[in-house]
């Protein structure tokens, strides 16, 4: 069996978009081409590199009225709004983990939770979410490199493609790697994977020298937020504006402060040399002049300048886009239209989960036809055929103990829940990490004769455990260890 080695993502100083030029020798059209600039420029400030963020705001202002000199003197102020928007907007989504299970031959696969975690699943969709919200579409690959298993979330800069008739879909696609040294074009196609050279030529991967896609299909995952005009859509382009609008705007702040605090001094007739610096505790005089000449004079103009204005302003950019995203600021909007923007944004958070429910299903699916293929490699046992299944559980926060308490006996009394699915969405278990919860704290109160009323009934007659398996371990916590046993629910 072949073994595909692939390349980490590197911080190379390299633009993306000259190296398309290179690998596309010239046939990259001018519309592509600047959709890769505005995704390089927007991700140096998703990254919050400074160095790129100067170089950018520099390349904005240069001769709009500013000159070379004067940009190259400046000291350019950075606040990061996009990451405060982006947290604005996730929050919640991914609060809890959702529930995120494989059912082989009905039963559930108790071993994929133990996966999931060894790849750093929940992470990496996280943050594909947040890369998602600003850029509109993340691809997330899994990768073996270097014997380990991993999740690379790519983002609009690092690739291009080839659609197919529908347009939301990959009919081929060329990414861009560095191992810090060196750049590698690599070509994927559901048949074909290899690397492309300086000049065009297609190069095997090593250890995969017919170029063949082991796979049999592409090994990406797309979480697109909108669908737009092509493949990628629109990224968030009023937020990456806005904030390059912020940055000036507070450097602007920052020099006029700076150079016009102390005025400008005016000299008449002081003959003073040309070099002479003014500052405290420093006395220059001018003796010995004739009564008839004009009596020497020093004056210090002070420009009248509404610093008051100035900072407004710039407390209005960030109120824009607070309220362009849909966020409330507790500061100005309150009573119905601070209800009415988190209602908005609740909305937008329930079709975010939608696709998301949608997005990870494919992911799961994709993991599993590359975990299989080098599951001997990583010495790890191939995850079994069956349907993955992705639940989010919902985030209560806002409710009040007195609402939870009529909400879950009206389930209750409805039969539409019971002590186990509160267990799950509480504390984020399996169902039969649940259940097992539950059992752990029923024996604990029977042996310590704790006796208080239940409200809501959560005794388990209607459970049992499959007993011809190996006793069930628990940790400290009462949450069940690799050697977990099986528990079914009893269908009466």
């Amino acid at each position: 069996m072949e073994i595909l080695k692939e390349y980490p993502v590197g911080q190379d100083a390299v633009k993306v978009t000259n190296i398309f030029k290179n690998v596309l020798q010239g046939t990259l059209n001018s519309s592509e081409d600047a959709r890769l600039e505005l995704f390089q420029n927007m991700r140096t400030f998703y990254d919050g590199d400074y160095e790129g963020i100067v170089d950018i705001l520099k390349d904005d202002l240069l001769n709009k009225p500013f000159s070379q000199k004067t940009l190259s003197e400046t000291r350019f102020l950075h606040i990061d709004v996009i990451q405060k928007v982006l947290n604005r907007l996730t929050a919640g989504i991914y609060d809890k983990k959702p529930i995120r299970q494989l059912f082989v031959d009905g039963k559930p696969y108790n071993e994929l939770e133990e996966i999931l975690d060894y790849i750093d699943f929940h992470q990496k969709v996280k943050e594909a979410l947040r890369k998602a919200l600003f850029f509109n579409l993340c691809l997330v690959q899994p990768i073996v490199r270097e014997n380990e298993f991993e999740l690379d979330n790519i983002t609009g800069d690092e690739f291009v493609v080839t659609s197919r008739k529908n347009y939301l879909k990959i009919k081929d696609i060329i990414l861009a790697r560095s191992d810090g040294q060196t750049i590698y074009k690599i070509f994927w196609s559901d048949d074909k994977h290899y690397l492309i050279g300086d000049y065009g030529q297609e190069t095997p991967v090593e250890g995969n020298r017919s170029m063949v896609n082991p796979y049999r299909e592409l090994p990406f995952s797309v979480l697109r937020i909108k669908e737009g005009m092509d493949f990628f859509g629109e990224p968030n382009q009023s937020l990456y504006n806005i904030q390059k609008a912020l940055d000036v705007k507070l450097t602007n702040l920052d020099i006029t402060e700076i150079q016009q605090h102390f005025g400008v001094w005016f000299g008449v007739n002081t003959n003073f040399p040309q070099d002479v610096k003014f500052s405290p505790g420093i006395l220059h005089q001018v003796n010995g002049l004739p009564s008839e000449d004009v009596p020497p004079r020093l004056e210090n103009i002070v420009p009248n300048i509404d610093w008051s204005s100035l900072k407004n302003n710039i407390d209005w950019i960030v109120d824009l886009v607070l309220e362009m995203e849909g966020i409330a600021d507790s500061k100005s909007v309150t009573g119905v239209a601070r209800k009415i923007d988190e209602l908005e944004i609740e909305e937008r958070k329930q079709g975010v989960k939608t696709n998301l429910k949608k997005f990870e299903v494919n992911l799961l699916n994709k993991i599993r036809v590359v975990w299989n293929y080098h599951a001997r490699e990583l010495g790890k046992k191939p995850i079994p055929k069956g349907s993955f299944k992705v639940e989010f559980v919902e985030d209560r926060r806002m409710e009040s103990i007195d609402t939870l308490i009529k909400r879950r006996l009206m389930e209750v009394k409805l039969g539409l829940k019971d002590s186990v699915d509160y267990v799950m969405e509480d504390l984020g278990l399996s169902e039969q990490e649940a259940i097992i919860h539950i059992q752990v704290r029923q024996k604990r109160r029977a042996e310590l004769n704790l006796n208080y009323d239940m409200t809501i009934d959560n005794k388990l007659s209607d459970y049992k455990l499959d007993t011809s398996k190996e006793n069930v371990n628990l940790d400290d916590s009462g949450k069940m260890t690799k050697e977990e046993n099986i528990v079914n629910r009893k269908i009466e």
